[in-house]
């Protein structure tokens, strides 16, 4: 196997989180971020009796299900700049609505989109170690073997520590 071959499997499998557990966690914080905003227009706390058209706020939400769904990685990246627009009007909500529950309701909403945020930049982040360290490893793998196979019988060759990439910016 060579390490293009790696290189290629690792960037293919750039745009999907495949650890399920991640994806779990994410699929449910933006389902009850859903159903809290369904929830707090149409039945518990709504602005005006019968429901309000402020329900209408979920629907940058069901936007992104596809890719929720699918762990899509871009829709991680784009949610986890919008949950901050559910955050603020939490707090807006949270500190001047006159009802205790709809009070009540924008603070779980505040809890919600910050779990949220957190969970999604987790994702990002690991999977972000996940591709480099994977493509790295084979090309030193590659590279090892590659010495070996050329070096004289009863010989040992050690092989030569990787040199940072361009695109590795961690300190």
């Amino acid at each position: 196997m060579n390490p293009q071959t790696l290189q290629g499997d690792a960037q293919a499998s750039d745009s999907r989180f495949a650890a399920p557990a991640w994806r779990r966690a994410n699929l449910t914080l933006w389902a009850a971020l859903i159903v809290l905003c369904l929830g707090w227009e149409l039945w518990w706390a709504p602005l005006r009796p019968g429901g309000s058209w402020l329900a209408l706020k979920v629907l940058p939400l069901l936007a992104a299900a596809p890719g929720m769904w699918r762990g899509r990685l871009y829709t991680y990246q784009w949610m986890s700049m919008l949950v901050w627009f559910y955050l603020t009007e939490g707090v807006v909500r949270g500190l001047t609505d006159p009802q205790a529950l709809s009070r009540m309701l924008g603070w779980a909403e505040c809890a919600l989109a910050l779990a949220a945020f957190g969970m999604m930049a987790a994702t990002l982040r690991a999977h972000a170690h996940g591709p480099q360290a994977t493509a790295r490893a084979a090309q030193t793998a590659a590279a090892s073997a590659d010495l070996r196979a050329e070096a004289p019988a009863g010989r040992r060759v050690d092989a030569p520590a990787p040199s940072p990439s361009a695109s590795d910016t961690r300190p």
